[in-house]
């Protein structure tokens, strides 16, 4: 026997006391806010409408019937100028027959402790079997109770119609609503809206779609508003110092609150304060305490009593305040547990159903690549991308991170010098999170847990890539695959090029070392795999190292460089010096300039910020600096 048999059953055999047929007209100034079920009751609206049933929120455009058990709280919010609801409460009794069968989980088929809501088809029925139920209701006359209750089982019979013929277009919960109803109760928490999507069983890339096409904002931005009207309230009410408020708000620090509030305001905190301050003279700490900051309220609320208190009126509140709910913690962060009565067979067979409908949607905008740490969905065209080095990848595929890795005397340093710089080796989420990221591109496994809360996250061993293998990755990645094959096009002929120039000048067979100075009494010698020019002179122009640098650095497994003293440097001699800017405090040493290169003038001072980097953006640029160096040095 199937559920809707049982449950028509027990509706059947159960005497129904019908207790009350409740109607109300309400319009945005007004709303039903937490009002809890007596008993068990069928509730009906028109229009559009956000209504919550046990802080599960769902919008409405059109007539809806939702079904309560006893003590579901509910919420009810116009989103049309008025709006027209009805709630009929019944009370379940005795059993009247013994038809009933008993099924394994009683709970799953009782009808008086579901929840559940959808539209009908013809509404118009409904409609007005609830106005004449509501006008007989009112006289209080024997008969017409006795109307009422008839009238009651037609209802019950014309939704079990519905329910049996799966016609009912059921309504799902309101994922957006849900994660604004967490933001605001949360927003002093690190919220991950990565792990807000994996929790609601909803592709990153859907939720960020989903809530930008109904709020206008990214997630990430919604938040932030919150944030920023947190501490517009305590700038104008309280005399706290911006530090506070910074971490009273969930800022990272008082720098990254300074920097968004100006940003989103227009102006900077201090300035803000003294504005609004000037306008309120008698705000005191006192007030604060009196209406602080929550959820319902940067307050506009007047708490009027009307009905038995069941309406609140209000204020209009900015947008992203509307709909007061507040979703639990257990809810989103839990597993989304089924309230009593709804199996979780039944909730998820609800989140499949949804995210079937948008399956065709999710395939063209997100894709699965394999990672360090796993599958991981990305993207397809990700816009907003954080890197942590190899920055000039990116560029080079015609794609701008909104933030990266330092920069510093690169040669892509001027064209990134609006991008937020993040700290590759000191990890700030906090920051990473106000770039709102739809991908982040890192190397440090340990980091993988926290970013990808934030965003799909992509953990690429750099270091082990060769130049071909790393930007065709990247190039897959972002959606870049032609940009990603010209780009290395280019630089293989630009190699191909060079070595060809190298030969005709007769420099085949010379070598070169790659040093830096470092500390007094020593010099650092770098290999073929650790920036400083050495993938490009010893790997792709073909120049030989001297025979100690190969032996101890080239051929040694993870070793990139070694620290040779002054005394040593003249068994390291080769017939040309690349060195960073730091060489010129050796121009007294005896020993460097008893050295045949530094003799012969065939020292090479580099920019040590260029040299650093061996993304290929830096090192087409490095490729042009050695050629014509190592030229006119020859010379």
């Amino acid at each position: 026997m199937n559920h809707e048999i049982a449950e028509i059953l027990i509706w059947d055999s159960v005497n129904i006391k019908v207790l009350d047929v409740r109607r109300r007209e309400v319009n945005r100034e007004e709303e039903l806010n937490s009002y809890v079920l007596p008993t068990s009751g069928f509730i009906f609206t028109t229009g559009r409408v956000q209504l919550s049933l046990d802080d599960v929120p769902y919008e409405t455009n059109r007539f809806s019937i939702f079904h309560g058990r006893k003590d579901t709280r509910l919420s009810i919010l116009a989103g049309d100028d008025t709006i027209e609801y009805f709630i009929v409460l019944y009370r379940s009794g005795t059993q009247r027959s013994e038809r009933v069968v008993q099924s394994p989980n009683e709970s799953e088929t009782n009808p008086f402790r579901k929840t559940y809501g959808f539209t009908p088809e013809n509404p118009i029925f409904y409609l007005e079997l609830l106005r004449r139920m509501h006008t007989r209701w009112q006289t209080g006359e024997p008969l017409d109770r006795f109307y009422v209750k008839g009238a009651f089982y037609q209802l019950v019979y014309e939704i079990y119609e519905v329910i049996t013929s799966k016609k009912l277009g059921a309504l799902q919960p309101d994922i957006v609503l849900m994660c604004q109803s967490y933001m605001k109760n949360h927003y002093l928490e690190v919220i991950s809206i990565k792990t807000l999507a994996d929790n609601l069983n909803i592709s990153y890339s859907q939720l960020i779609r989903n809530f930008k096409k109904k709020t206008g904002q990214s997630p990430q931005e919604y938040l932030t508003g919150i944030k920023i009207e947190s501490a517009c309230d305590y700038l104008g009410k309280t005399n706290i110092p911006m530090k506070d408020i910074a971490n009273s708000c969930g800022f990272y620090d008082e720098y990254h609150f300074s920097n968004l509030f100006k940003k989103h305001m227009g102006i900077s905190p201090t300035k803000y304060r003294k504005k609004v301050t000037s306008t309120m003279k008698d705000t005191s700490i006192a007030d604060k305490r009196d209406s602080s900051y929550n959820e319902e309220g940067y307050k506009n609320l007047i708490n009027l009593t009307y009905e038995k208190g069941e309406i609140t009126m209000k204020r209009k509140m900015k947008q992203h305040a509307a709909f007061a709910a507040a979703l639990s913690l257990v809810l989103l962060m839990g597993g989304c547990s089924a309230p009593a009565g709804e199996t979780n067979s039944q909730r998820e067979t609800s989140v499949q159903q949804e995210q079937e409908n948008n399956a065709e949607a999710d395939t063209a905008e997100t894709k699965v690549v394999e990672t360090l740490k796993g599958d991981v969905e990305v993207p397809l065209n990700p816009q907003r991308i954080v890197i942590g080095f190899f920055q000039g990848d990116l560029l080079k595929l015609g794609i701008k991170p909104v933030g990266s890795s330092f920069n510093d005397d690169a040669v892509f340093e001027g064209e990134l010098s609006d991008v937020t710089v993040v700290d590759p080796w000191g990890l700030d989420a906090e920051q990473v999170m106000s770039l709102e990221p739809d991908l982040i591109i890192w190397n440090n496994p340990d980091e993988y847990d926290t970013l990808s809360k934030i965003a799909p996250t992509v953990v690429m061993d750099y270091y082990s890539m060769t130049v071909d293998e790393r930007v065709t990755f990247l190039g897959e990645l972002v959606g870049r695959k032609e940009r990603a094959e010209t780009a290395l096009k280019e630089f293989h002929d630009k190699v191909e090029a060079g070595i060809k120039t190298i030969s005709d000048n007769g420099l085949q067979n010379e070598t070169v070392i790659l040093l830096e100075n470092q500390a007094a009494g020593s010099l650092r010698a770098f290999g073929d795999n650790y920036g400083r020019g050495g993938e490009l002179i010893y790997q792709y122009l073909g120049l030989k190292a001297p025979q100690r640098i190969i032996d101890e650095v080239i051929r040694v497994p993870e070793t990139n460089f070694i620290d040779i003293s002054y005394e040593a440097l003249p068994q390291y001699s080769a017939d040309f010096i690349f060195s960073d800017e730091r060489i010129v405090e050796l121009e007294d040493n005896t020993v460097w300039k008893s050295l045949q290169a530094v003799k012969e003038d065939r020292l090479i001072q580099t920019n040590s910020g260029m040299f650093w980097f061996s993304d290929i953006t830096s090192m087409n640029a490095q490729l042009d600096f050695i050629l014509e160096n190592l030229l006119a040095a020859a010379k």
